[in-house]
């Protein structure tokens, strides 16, 4: 786990740990990932985390990042696992 080098805040969990960064190899067109470059993953929830809701979040903003995690990033997330088709 890397020491908080960066102002991490997890929508996900609240946790303020981390275990890298990533940039994103594809260019999505689409929403919700149109302006996703990179993500954290939480090293709590292990969740990777889009690094626009996740990194430098002021405190007074953190509630407003949870709730757009959980409407619209998870919310797609969920709904493209439930859309793959196990061979």
């Amino acid at each position: 786990m890397l020491s908080n080098k960066i102002n991490f805040f997890c929508p996900n969990c609240s946790s303020d740990k981390y275990i890298g960064k990533t940039t994103i190899g594809k260019n999505y067109k689409d929403e919700p990932y149109k302006n996703v470059t990179s993500e954290i993953q939480c090293a709590k929830c292990f969740m990777d985390i889009p690094s626009i809701i996740s990194e430098n979040i002021s405190p007074d903003k953190q509630n407003e990042m949870s709730k757009l995690w959980n409407e619209i990033y998870n919310h797609h997330i969920k709904k493209m696992l439930h859309n793959v088709k196990m061979f």
